[in-house]
């Protein structure tokens, strides 16, 4: 599943973040990040809300790397599900 992070459909690499969080597969922590730099915005937040899902103090302080990344796509996708929110 991890492997469907990197397909060309941003659908199912959508899908695929979703359901790694779903499952809370911790494995896929830093494939989930890189993923939060991915160009659709919908593949950002999914992968965001992912990394939520795995509920562990290591990814909250790689989120706050994320957060504080030059890559602009990184950053909105750090903050995406908490935004959304407001």
């Amino acid at each position: 599943m991890i492997k469907m992070l990197n397909d060309e459909s941003h659908f199912v690499r959508l899908e695929a973040a979703k359901a790694l969080g779903t499952v809370r597969f911790r494995e896929a922590i830093f494939p989930l990040l890189f993923v939060l730099g991915d160009e659709n915005r919908f593949v950002r937040k999914e992968a965001a809300k992912a990394l939520g899902q795995l509920e562990s103090e290591r990814v909250l302080e790689l989120l706050i790397q994320a957060v504080e990344s030059e890559n602009q796509f990184v950053r909105q996708g750090a903050v995406s599900p908490w935004t959304d929110k407001l």
